[in-house]
């Protein structure tokens, strides 16, 4: 889920942020991208796949 005070684009930098890091399963970069935001950005993996 994204919440509505996000800018658009800013899901996308933090999918690339995330991959910088190695390559990863979705489960875990979803997990890590809402540990790293402190909860601002959380991802279903229906939602985090069609950005990828």
């Amino acid at each position: 889920m994204i919440g509505a005070g996000i800018k658009r684009g800013t899901a996308e930098l933090a999918v690339l942020s995330i991959l910088e890091e190695g390559p990863l399963h979705g489960y875990e970069m979803a997990r890590r991208i809402e540990e790293q935001t402190k909860g601002a950005l959380r991802f279903t993996l229906a939602a985090l796949y069609p950005m990828l």
